[in-house]
Protein backbone atom coordinates (compact mmCIF):
# COMPACT_ATOMS: atom_id res chain seq x y z
CA UNK A 1 0.00 0.00 0.00
CA UNK A 2 2.91 2.33 0.75
CA UNK A 3 4.77 1.87 -2.24
CA UNK A 4 1.57 2.55 -4.39
CA UNK A 5 1.02 5.91 -2.33
CA UNK A 6 4.27 6.71 -3.11
CA UNK A 7 4.17 5.76 -6.62
CA UNK A 8 0.59 7.79 -7.09
CA UNK A 9 2.44 10.88 -5.08
CA UNK A 10 5.05 11.45 -7.89
CA UNK A 11 2.89 10.18 -10.31
CA UNK A 12 5.09 7.64 -11.87
CA UNK A 13 5.57 3.44 -11.23
CA UNK A 14 8.37 2.87 -10.13
CA UNK A 15 9.64 -0.86 -9.72
CA UNK A 16 11.66 -1.68 -6.84
CA UNK A 17 11.40 1.36 -4.31
CA UNK A 18 11.58 0.29 -0.94
CA UNK A 19 10.05 2.34 1.74
CA UNK A 20 11.66 2.77 5.30
CA UNK A 21 9.61 0.60 8.23
CA UNK A 22 7.74 2.91 11.17
CA UNK A 23 10.21 1.47 13.55
CA UNK A 24 13.52 3.11 11.23
CA UNK A 25 11.68 6.54 13.20
CA UNK A 26 13.62 7.53 16.12
CA UNK A 27 11.35 6.87 19.52
CA UNK A 28 9.11 4.05 17.78
CA UNK A 29 9.01 0.32 19.57
CA UNK A 30 6.38 -1.81 19.11
CA UNK A 31 4.29 -0.68 21.58
CA UNK A 32 4.34 2.59 20.14
CA UNK A 33 3.86 1.29 16.57
CA UNK A 34 0.85 -0.78 18.07
CA UNK A 35 -0.87 2.19 18.99
CA UNK A 36 0.05 4.07 15.63
CA UNK A 37 -1.49 0.67 14.00
CA UNK A 38 -4.83 0.86 16.05
CA UNK A 39 -4.86 4.34 14.49
CA UNK A 40 -4.79 3.09 10.82
CA UNK A 41 -0.72 4.21 10.62
CA UNK A 42 1.05 1.22 9.14
CA UNK A 43 3.68 2.89 7.15
CA UNK A 44 5.71 6.36 7.32
CA UNK A 45 3.48 7.34 4.31
CA UNK A 46 0.17 6.61 6.18
CA UNK A 47 2.10 8.97 9.07
CA UNK A 48 2.33 11.95 6.82
CA UNK A 49 -0.24 11.55 4.99
CA UNK A 50 -2.30 12.37 8.22
CA UNK A 51 -2.81 16.21 7.59
CA UNK A 52 -3.12 18.94 10.09
CA UNK A 53 -6.95 19.47 10.82
CA UNK A 54 -6.20 22.91 10.99
CA UNK A 55 -3.09 25.67 11.59
CA UNK A 56 -2.32 28.14 14.14
CA UNK A 57 -0.43 31.03 12.76
CA UNK A 58 1.99 32.43 16.00
CA UNK A 59 3.81 34.57 13.48
CA UNK A 60 2.15 37.75 15.02
CA UNK A 61 3.29 37.94 19.04
CA UNK A 62 0.45 38.51 21.56
CA UNK A 63 1.49 38.91 24.73
CA UNK A 64 -0.06 37.51 27.95
CA UNK A 65 -0.79 41.12 28.83
CA UNK A 66 -2.71 42.06 25.72
CA UNK A 67 -5.67 39.49 26.74
CA UNK A 68 -6.93 41.46 29.71
CA UNK A 69 -8.33 43.86 26.79
CA UNK A 70 -10.09 40.82 25.75
CA UNK A 71 -11.94 39.94 28.65
CA UNK A 72 -9.42 37.64 29.74
CA UNK A 73 -9.50 35.26 27.01
CA UNK A 74 -7.72 34.12 24.40
CA UNK A 75 -4.66 32.77 22.76
CA UNK A 76 -1.41 34.21 23.42
CA UNK A 77 2.50 33.66 21.73
CA UNK A 78 4.68 34.64 23.53
CA UNK A 79 8.00 34.78 25.35
CA UNK A 80 7.70 34.06 28.74
CA UNK A 81 9.59 34.20 32.45
CA UNK A 82 9.02 31.64 34.95
CA UNK A 83 7.66 32.80 38.54
CA UNK A 84 6.86 31.09 40.86
CA UNK A 85 5.28 26.80 41.35
CA UNK A 86 2.08 25.93 43.17
CA UNK A 87 0.42 22.84 43.74
CA UNK A 88 -3.55 22.51 44.50
CA UNK A 89 -5.74 18.85 44.28
CA UNK A 90 -8.21 18.54 41.30
CA UNK A 91 -9.97 15.02 41.88
CA UNK A 92 -7.62 13.50 44.65
CA UNK A 93 -4.20 14.33 42.71
CA UNK A 94 -1.74 17.06 43.49
CA UNK A 95 -1.21 19.26 40.13
CA UNK A 96 1.39 21.96 39.81
CA UNK A 97 -0.01 25.50 39.26
CA UNK A 98 3.52 27.68 37.13
CA UNK A 99 3.47 31.04 37.14
CA UNK A 100 4.51 32.75 34.57
CA UNK A 101 4.75 36.44 33.19
CA UNK A 102 5.65 37.71 29.64
CA UNK A 103 9.43 38.62 29.26
CA UNK A 104 11.29 42.26 29.63
CA UNK A 105 11.82 41.95 25.46
CA UNK A 106 8.21 40.83 24.70
CA UNK A 107 6.12 42.77 22.66
CA UNK A 108 2.81 43.94 23.82
CA UNK A 109 1.64 44.65 27.38
CA UNK A 110 3.14 42.89 29.91
CA UNK A 111 1.31 40.23 32.34
CA UNK A 112 0.81 37.27 34.18
CA UNK A 113 -0.88 33.86 33.68
CA UNK A 114 -0.69 30.34 35.31
CA UNK A 115 -0.32 26.78 33.61
CA UNK A 116 -1.80 23.99 35.12
CA UNK A 117 -0.21 20.72 34.34
CA UNK A 118 -2.83 18.31 34.36
CA UNK A 119 -1.33 15.18 32.73
CA UNK A 120 2.06 16.52 33.07
CA UNK A 121 3.64 16.90 36.56
CA UNK A 122 7.16 16.44 34.91
CA UNK A 123 6.90 19.80 33.67
CA UNK A 124 7.59 21.12 36.91
CA UNK A 125 10.57 19.84 37.42
CA UNK A 126 11.82 21.70 34.20
CA UNK A 127 10.03 25.58 34.76
CA UNK A 128 12.20 26.39 37.59
CA UNK A 129 11.47 30.08 38.46
CA UNK A 130 13.87 32.50 36.36
CA UNK A 131 13.68 30.60 33.29
CA UNK A 132 12.45 31.31 29.63
CA UNK A 133 10.39 30.42 27.37
CA UNK A 134 8.31 29.96 24.17
CA UNK A 135 4.44 29.42 25.05
CA UNK A 136 1.71 29.05 22.63
CA UNK A 137 -1.48 28.67 24.95
CA UNK A 138 -5.16 29.31 25.13
CA UNK A 139 -5.94 31.37 28.20
CA UNK A 140 -9.38 31.96 30.07
CA UNK A 141 -10.29 34.25 33.19
CA UNK A 142 -10.90 31.91 36.02
CA UNK A 143 -11.02 32.50 39.86
CA UNK A 144 -9.51 35.72 39.10
CA UNK A 145 -6.43 34.78 37.07
CA UNK A 146 -5.74 34.08 33.88
CA UNK A 147 -5.42 29.89 33.46
CA UNK A 148 -4.14 27.88 30.93
CA UNK A 149 -3.98 23.75 30.54
CA UNK A 150 -3.89 23.78 26.75
CA UNK A 151 -0.52 24.66 25.77
CA UNK A 152 2.88 24.05 23.98
CA UNK A 153 5.69 25.53 25.48
CA UNK A 154 9.35 24.87 24.42
CA UNK A 155 13.09 26.30 26.15
CA UNK A 156 14.07 29.40 24.89
CA UNK A 157 17.84 28.66 25.26
CA UNK A 158 19.62 28.54 21.52
CA UNK A 159 20.42 25.06 20.43
CA UNK A 160 23.21 24.14 17.99
CA UNK A 161 23.76 28.40 17.53
CA UNK A 162 19.85 28.20 16.01
CA UNK A 163 17.56 30.44 17.20
CA UNK A 164 13.93 28.24 18.60
CA UNK A 165 11.51 31.31 17.69
CA UNK A 166 12.03 30.92 14.31
CA UNK A 167 10.80 27.25 13.93
CA UNK A 168 8.52 27.73 17.26
CA UNK A 169 6.50 31.23 16.30
CA UNK A 170 5.47 30.48 12.64
CA UNK A 171 2.64 28.90 11.35
CA UNK A 172 2.35 24.99 13.10
CA UNK A 173 -0.13 22.52 12.32
CA UNK A 174 -2.60 21.01 14.65
CA UNK A 175 -3.18 17.57 14.45
CA UNK A 176 -5.80 14.88 15.85
CA UNK A 177 -4.93 13.51 18.56
CA UNK A 178 -3.86 9.46 18.72
CA UNK A 179 -4.10 7.33 21.78
CA UNK A 180 -0.92 7.15 24.02
CA UNK A 181 0.98 10.27 22.17
CA UNK A 182 1.04 14.12 22.98
CA UNK A 183 0.88 16.51 20.26
CA UNK A 184 4.58 17.52 20.35
CA UNK A 185 5.39 13.79 19.85
CA UNK A 186 3.04 13.42 17.07
CA UNK A 187 4.52 16.30 15.68
CA UNK A 188 8.07 15.26 16.08
CA UNK A 189 7.28 11.65 14.33
CA UNK A 190 5.52 13.43 11.66
CA UNK A 191 8.55 15.40 11.01
CA UNK A 192 11.13 12.65 10.73
CA UNK A 193 8.82 10.91 8.70
CA UNK A 194 8.61 13.86 6.54
CA UNK A 195 12.09 14.26 6.13
CA UNK A 196 12.70 10.48 5.55
CA UNK A 197 10.36 11.02 2.38
CA UNK A 198 11.76 14.18 1.08
CA UNK A 199 14.76 12.80 1.35
CA UNK A 200 14.17 9.65 -0.90
CA UNK A 201 11.92 12.65 -3.42
CA UNK A 202 15.05 14.62 -3.34
CA UNK A 203 15.84 15.14 -6.94
CA UNK A 204 14.47 12.16 -8.79
CA UNK A 205 12.23 13.38 -11.24
CA UNK A 206 10.14 10.06 -11.66
CA UNK A 207 8.87 11.22 -7.92
CA UNK A 208 8.44 14.66 -8.29
CA UNK A 209 6.35 14.57 -11.17
CA UNK A 210 7.49 12.07 -13.61
CA UNK A 211 5.83 12.37 -17.22
CA UNK A 212 3.29 14.63 -15.43
CA UNK A 213 6.09 17.20 -14.74
CA UNK A 214 4.79 19.56 -17.65
CA UNK A 215 1.18 19.11 -16.91
CA UNK A 216 2.03 19.82 -12.76
CA UNK A 217 3.36 22.96 -14.20
CA UNK A 218 0.56 23.95 -16.65
CA UNK A 219 -2.06 23.96 -13.66
CA UNK A 220 0.67 25.52 -11.27
CA UNK A 221 1.05 22.96 -8.89
CA UNK A 222 4.00 21.99 -7.12
CA UNK A 223 6.03 18.74 -6.91
CA UNK A 224 4.94 16.66 -4.08
CA UNK A 225 8.26 16.91 -1.85
CA UNK A 226 7.02 20.42 -1.77
CA UNK A 227 3.61 20.05 -1.59
CA UNK A 228 3.60 17.82 1.66
CA UNK A 229 6.54 20.33 2.95
CA UNK A 230 3.81 23.30 2.73
CA UNK A 231 0.42 20.84 4.25
CA UNK A 232 2.89 20.14 7.26
CA UNK A 233 5.28 23.65 7.86
CA UNK A 234 3.37 26.42 5.62
CA UNK A 235 5.25 29.43 5.20
CA UNK A 236 2.25 30.93 3.73
CA UNK A 237 -1.22 30.11 4.30
CA UNK A 238 -1.57 30.46 0.56
CA UNK A 239 0.46 27.52 -0.01
CA UNK A 240 -2.14 24.99 1.27
CA UNK A 241 -4.62 24.97 -1.81
CA UNK A 242 -2.18 24.00 -4.23
CA UNK A 243 -0.33 21.62 -1.84
CA UNK A 244 -4.30 20.48 -1.58
CA UNK A 245 -4.69 20.35 -5.17
CA UNK A 246 -1.44 18.44 -5.86
CA UNK A 247 -2.73 15.91 -3.07
CA UNK A 248 -5.78 15.27 -5.30
CA UNK A 249 -4.49 15.20 -8.46
CA UNK A 250 -1.98 12.04 -6.81
CA UNK A 251 -5.10 10.37 -5.50
CA UNK A 252 -6.33 10.75 -9.03
CA UNK A 253 -2.78 9.02 -10.71
CA UNK A 254 -3.59 6.23 -7.58
CA UNK A 255 -6.85 5.37 -9.26
CA UNK A 256 -5.13 5.40 -13.01
CA UNK A 257 -2.83 3.38 -11.73
CA UNK A 258 -5.28 0.62 -10.30
CA UNK A 259 -7.24 0.95 -13.23
CA UNK A 260 -4.33 0.01 -15.65
CA UNK A 261 -3.57 -3.10 -13.40
CA UNK A 262 -7.19 -4.07 -13.83
CA UNK A 263 -6.50 -3.70 -17.84
CA UNK A 264 -3.32 -5.35 -17.61
CA UNK A 265 -5.03 -8.21 -15.58
CA UNK A 266 -8.32 -8.64 -17.39
CA UNK A 267 -6.22 -7.87 -20.82
CA UNK A 268 -6.47 -11.27 -22.01
CA UNK A 269 -9.15 -13.20 -20.82
CA UNK A 270 -12.91 -12.45 -22.41
CA UNK A 271 -14.91 -9.31 -21.76
CA UNK A 272 -17.90 -10.86 -22.29
CA UNK A 273 -21.07 -9.50 -19.98
CA UNK A 274 -23.54 -11.98 -18.23
CA UNK A 275 -26.24 -12.47 -20.61
CA UNK A 276 -23.06 -14.15 -22.96
CA UNK A 277 -21.65 -16.08 -20.08
CA UNK A 278 -25.17 -17.53 -18.85
CA UNK A 279 -26.71 -18.81 -22.35
CA UNK A 280 -29.50 -20.67 -20.79
CA UNK A 281 -30.48 -17.53 -18.68
CA UNK A 282 -34.67 -16.38 -19.25
CA UNK A 283 -34.62 -13.27 -21.43
CA UNK A 284 -35.43 -10.19 -20.42
CA UNK A 285 -38.86 -8.69 -20.27
CA UNK A 286 -40.08 -6.77 -22.97
CA UNK A 287 -39.52 -3.40 -21.00
CA UNK A 288 -36.40 -4.66 -20.84
CA UNK A 289 -36.08 -5.82 -17.02
CA UNK A 290 -35.27 -9.19 -16.29
CA UNK A 291 -38.18 -11.72 -14.53
CA UNK A 292 -36.55 -11.04 -11.49
CA UNK A 293 -36.30 -7.43 -11.62
CA UNK A 294 -39.72 -7.45 -12.58
CA UNK A 295 -41.21 -9.28 -9.85
CA UNK A 296 -39.65 -6.43 -7.64
CA UNK A 297 -40.91 -3.86 -9.89
CA UNK A 298 -44.33 -5.08 -9.75
CA UNK A 299 -44.75 -5.39 -5.76
CA UNK A 300 -43.44 -1.83 -5.68
CA UNK A 301 -45.94 0.45 -4.22
CA UNK A 302 -44.96 3.10 -6.75
CA UNK A 303 -43.54 3.87 -10.67
CA UNK A 304 -39.96 4.01 -11.04
CA UNK A 305 -38.93 7.72 -12.15
CA UNK A 306 -37.93 8.17 -15.50
CA UNK A 307 -34.41 8.80 -14.28
CA UNK A 308 -34.10 5.51 -12.39
CA UNK A 309 -35.48 3.51 -15.07
CA UNK A 310 -33.41 4.84 -17.98
CA UNK A 311 -30.31 3.86 -15.03
CA UNK A 312 -31.22 0.73 -14.55
CA UNK A 313 -31.97 -0.25 -17.97
CA UNK A 314 -28.62 1.47 -19.45
CA UNK A 315 -26.74 -1.03 -16.20
CA UNK A 316 -28.58 -4.10 -17.58
CA UNK A 317 -27.51 -3.09 -21.18
CA UNK A 318 -23.69 -2.64 -19.81
CA UNK A 319 -23.89 -5.83 -17.62
CA UNK A 320 -25.17 -7.88 -21.00
CA UNK A 321 -22.09 -6.50 -22.80
CA UNK A 322 -18.90 -6.26 -21.27
CA UNK A 323 -17.70 -5.81 -17.64
CA UNK A 324 -17.82 -2.44 -16.17
CA UNK A 325 -17.25 -0.17 -13.26
CA UNK A 326 -20.23 2.51 -12.80
CA UNK A 327 -20.35 5.04 -10.53
CA UNK A 328 -24.23 6.10 -9.95
CA UNK A 329 -24.33 9.77 -8.67
CA UNK A 330 -27.84 11.35 -7.84
CA UNK A 331 -28.96 13.46 -4.71
CA UNK A 332 -30.18 12.51 -1.57
CA UNK A 333 -33.33 10.40 -1.45
CA UNK A 334 -32.99 10.59 -5.57
CA UNK A 335 -33.46 6.97 -5.37
CA UNK A 336 -30.12 5.10 -6.08
CA UNK A 337 -30.15 2.09 -3.80
CA UNK A 338 -33.38 0.68 -5.60
CA UNK A 339 -31.36 1.20 -8.89
CA UNK A 340 -28.33 -0.59 -7.40
CA UNK A 341 -30.97 -3.01 -5.83
CA UNK A 342 -32.03 -3.88 -9.63
CA UNK A 343 -28.44 -4.39 -11.01
CA UNK A 344 -27.95 -6.50 -8.03
CA UNK A 345 -30.32 -8.49 -8.48
CA UNK A 346 -29.84 -8.76 -12.53
CA UNK A 347 -26.27 -10.29 -11.76
CA UNK A 348 -27.68 -12.83 -9.21
CA UNK A 349 -30.39 -14.07 -11.29
CA UNK A 350 -27.23 -14.66 -13.90
CA UNK A 351 -26.02 -16.83 -11.22
CA UNK A 352 -23.16 -14.15 -10.15
CA UNK A 353 -22.80 -12.58 -6.84
CA UNK A 354 -23.68 -9.53 -5.61
CA UNK A 355 -23.16 -7.44 -2.32
CA UNK A 356 -25.50 -4.61 -1.24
Amino acid sequence: MSLEKLQALGGAILPDTKLPALDSIKGLGPARIKQLNAAGIFTIIDLILRLPRDYDDRRIARSIGSLYSQQGSGRAYSRIVVLATEYFFARGKRVPKIWVEDAPNQEGPSGRGSLLLFGRPFLARQLSPGSEWLLAADFSLRFGELQSSSFEIQSAIPKDGSDPASEFFRIRGRYSRIEGFSAPQLARLTDQALRTVITMIGDDDKLRGGRFAAELRSLGLPHIGRALESLHHPQDPAELEPARRRLAYAELQQLLLQQRREREHWGGRSRRGIRADRPGEAPGSEAGFSPLQQILLERLPFELTGDQKAAALEINADLDDSRLYRLLQGDVGSGKTLVALLAALRVAESGGQAAL
